[in-house]
């Protein structure tokens, strides 16, 4: 079951490495992709110059200038600023024909007058015939002023009929304008057309281009999300999976631990049941021990090769480091029956008595023994057992 789970365990984490790799991949594509932006495609960069070339002739557009407006202005002052109308027979050049006509025509009837009245008097001249001249000369210098009315009428038309004129003149002008305008704001109308239609063409490519773009951002956001989920899942399943090989490592330690306190106990039942036996007391030195010498020997010394020896050496040094010699010779007795007991290997025996009496070995005492076995000559202990494995 082990063996199983471990392999499944290695393909999760193989798994679980993919879904990794997968997952920084669309997140950088992702990241990526927002940073760099938006970039306006070259439709939409040709769409961007035709418009602000259009707006830029628009704001440029020549103002409307009138060609006649000098001629135009002048037209005006001259109807504004006419003088009223005013009449005087003084230096009025038709009365003074009037007057010069019925002044000779007035000469003429006094002297019809009075050739007549002197011929009536047998060629002589009298105060009569002057006084009949005189009133035939009066009547016609009388007539110049039911002539006056009329002079004033003719005038006042004259003066109407040349504001009729300058009035004409203007309104021409100013009809001149109108066209002239008019024609100015008809071409600067198509300009602002084509300018609010390339405008329109420019946001709609844009607005295009740019829904593209925001959707290939969201595609990359996607698949990140996906990439994100899946590297979720296997992470999910590989941490649960070693979640329960921690709980099934933990229970065989567990076992292991009872079934090597169980050997211990069992082991020591038989010790105490042959001291009992044989009425004696545990524990002083063995056959073959030298107290004080600073070397603890045991009867079944000459047994072990090397590297046992070794590690017995040097955990018995270590532990005679708070007890006497006759403990440390206790101690190595022990370890081999122990070893003759439960039919462990010795590795596993010092294993198990450096956790019973919490000795614990200096890492250089571990690399100078290991060094010492690949010198060859020990049997090559099993591993100990690992109490710190999760």
């Amino acid at each position: 079951m082990a063996n199983k789970n471990e392999t499944e365990l290695e393909r999760l984490r193989r798994q679980l490495a993919e879904a990794t790799t997968q997952k920084n991949s669309a997140s950088a594509e992702y990241t990526d992709y927002v940073r760099r932006g938006y970039t306006p495609s070259e439709e939409v960069q040709q769409q961007k110059n035709a418009y602000m070339q259009a707006r830029e002739r628009l704001n440029n557009y020549t103002p409307y200038s009138n060609p006649n407006a000098a001629a135009m202005q002048q037209a005006l002052s001259t109807l504004v600023d006419r003088p009223a109308f005013k009449f005087s027979t003084d230096g009025d050049a038709l009365y003074e024909r009037y007057k010069n006509d019925y002044q000779a025509m007035g000469r003429r009837a006094m002297e019809d007058t009075v050739g007549q009245v002197s011929a009536l008097t047998g060629g002589y001249g009298n105060s009569y015939g002057a006084t009949a001249g005189a009133q035939a000369y009066n009547d016609y210098i009388s007539r110049m002023d039911e002539v006056v009315p009329e002079l004033y009428r003719l005038a006042l038309d004259k003066y109407n009929a040349e504001g009729d004129r300058l009035r004409q003149n203007y309104d021409l002008l100013a009809a001149d304008d109108d066209r002239g305008y008019a024609r100015w704001a008809a071409d600067r109308d198509i300009a602002a057309d084509l300018a609010d239609r390339l405008g329109s063409d420019y946001r709609d490519e844009r607005s295009f281009d740019y829904g593209l773009w925001g959707d290939r951002r969201n595609a990359y956001q996607t698949a990140y999300e996906v990439a994100r989920d899946a590297y979720g899942d296997a992470y999910d399943a590989e941490d649960q999976l070693y979640g329960r090989n921690r709980d099934e490592e933990q229970t065989a330690y567990e076992r292991a631990r009872e079934a090597d306190q169980t050997a211990y106990d069992r082991y020591m039942d038989q010790v105490n049941l042959s001291l009992k036996a044989s009425g004696g007391g545990g524990g002083s030195g063995g056959s073959g021990g030298n107290e004080g010498t600073g070397e603890v020997k045991y009867a079944g010394w000459g047994d072990l090769n090397e590297y046992d020896r070794e590690s017995l050496d040097t955990l018995a040094k270590k532990y005679r480091g708070s007890h006497n010699d006759a403990d440390a010779d206790a101690l190595l007795r022990e370890i081999m029956e122990i070893e003759d007991t439960t039919g462990w290997e010795l590795s596993r025996v010092i294993s198990y008595i450096q956790i019973h009496y919490g000795i614990s070995l200096e890492p250089e005492d571990v690399e100078r023994l290991d060094e010492e076995h690949k010198k060859g000559g020990g049997r090559v202990p099993r591993a100990p057992v690992s109490y710190s494995q999760k």
